[in-house]
């Protein structure tokens, strides 16, 4: 979807891509697995612990490759559903 890098566009557009891709993607490994076949991702960490709302949501800290040669990484909030499909909760900073 990216190249090798992204730039402050493309990651402003992070949230609506990710939209996307969550509605097609049946499990948070499958997720994961996606993100790290990014070029322009450098790491993909899934948090330790469970966030306890209703429904409940797991954090993955992503670092991305910018194309001005620096790194950012934004924690990318997952719903986890009941019925086993995933929802985007939100792009924020560490």
């Amino acid at each position: 979807m990216w190249g090798d890098t992204i730039s402050v566009k493309d990651l402003a557009k992070l949230t609506e891509t990710l939209t996307d891709i969550i509605q097609r993607i049946r499990s948070l490994e499958e997720l994961e697995g996606w993100l790290r076949s990014q070029h322009c991702v450098k790491s993909v960490r899934t948090a330790d612990y469970l966030i306890k709302t209703m429904p409940p949501r797991k954090e993955l800290l992503v670092a991305f490759k910018m194309d001005d040669g620096s790194t950012i990484t934004k924690v990318i909030d997952i719903i986890l559903y009941p019925n086993h499909t995933l929802g985007l909760a939100g792009v924020h900073e560490p």
